[in-house]
């Protein structure tokens, strides 16, 4: 599964990035990859922390700006990959943190500001595959 996260990240950054848009039909087949992996490897799946990530993702969307197609990602990783565990949470949102601030950073030696928006499916990706990696 490690290594379809891997490939499925690639791909969702390089769209992110190019066009600050996460396409549902991309998400719907991650949800088929993902529910694929886990049927054959007997994983369990996730129904609280996706429930959580949808209210707070839903929140984050309406007051902080986030993008709701970064809440739907995030929902789907958090179904498959991130158990409603206080270990799991603090790697993920390790990971989201180190990889939103790599992405700052590298906004502001471009030129951009503080205040432009940034592709958040790398970070919530990073956030993801630290988890699954280190779980």
């Amino acid at each position: 599964m490690l290594l379809a996260l891997w490939i499925s990240g690639l791909y969702f950054a390089f769209v992110d990035v190019k066009t600050h848009r996460i396409p549902n039909r991309s998400l719907l087949v991650l949800i088929l990859i993902l529910l694929g992996f886990a049927i054959h490897t007997g994983k369990d799946l996730f129904f609280v922390s996706a429930l959580i990530s949808l209210l707070l993702g839903t929140a984050l969307s309406v007051f902080a700006g986030l993008g709701f197609g970064d809440v739907k990602l995030l929902t789907i990783l958090s179904f498959f990959v991130i158990a409603p565990t206080r270990q799991d949470l603090l790697l993920f949102l390790s990971g989201v943190a180190i990889a939103s601030a790599l992405a700052l950073i590298v906004a502001l030696l471009r030129g951009g500001k503080s205040s432009d928006s940034i592709a958040m499916a790398p970070s919530i990706f990073a956030g993801a595959i630290l988890c699954a990696s280190l779980t």
